[in-house]
């Protein structure tokens, strides 16, 4: 094989090939890859077909398609309807109307996707206010138990106390954030 040339080996062997037939036409060079850019053109355009196909099928749609066919069917075929301008304003209002929808279909995909990006901020934001507050409670019963331990004086006594008690109320403050992560969590 060559590489990258593929497409350049193959058209010149082709090119070769047919040239020995005047009466065959030459096929038209594109240049290199363009079966890349065909491919995904048509990939996308499948995509966006099946997409119109699933919205096609609504029940409201299959009725208006079935009554469009009637109607062409009773005129005598497609050739023999004729569009008056009635016709094209009902065309252009449907129209306008699929314009409409398609636009709400992307405002709320786009409003999901700002939810949910809000509420990854929001327990990104509580697990690390978790973490410090369990970092400054273990701080906070570090100091009580310093202070606890030194000599027996009450004020030493009366600060370890209170030392215990932030430790206690962060501890708590720690566990009702946890409790809210974890509800976030689950939706």
């Amino acid at each position: 094989m060559d590489g990258a040339n593929v497409n350049l080996l193959f058209l010149k062997k082709l090119i070769a090939k047919l040239d020995d037939d005047p009466a065959k036409p030459l096929p038209v060079d594109v240049g290199t890859c363009s079966l890349h850019f065909i491919h995904n053109a048509f990939k996308t355009a499948f995509k966006e077909w099946d997409i119109m196909q699933k919205e096609n099928m609504e029940p409201d749609t299959v009725v208006s398609m079935c009554q469009v066919h009637e109607g062409v069917v009773m005129a005598g075929g497609l050739d023999k309807v004729t569009i008056s301008d009635k016709m094209l304003t009902y065309a252009n209002g449907f129209r306008m109307k699929y314009r409409h929808s398609l636009l709400e279909k992307q405002s709320a995909s786009s409003k999901e996707l700002k939810e949910k990006s809000e509420r990854e901020e929001e327990i990104a934001t509580l697990t690390a206010t978790i973490a410090q507050l369990k970092k400054d409670a273990d701080h906070l019963e570090k100091n009580a138990n310093k202070f606890a331990e030194e000599k027996m004086s009450l004020s030493l006594l009366a600060q370890s106390n209170a030392l215990r008690k932030g430790c206690k109320e962060k501890r708590s403050e720690a566990d009702k954030a946890q409790q809210k992560l974890d509800s976030l969590k689950k939706d």
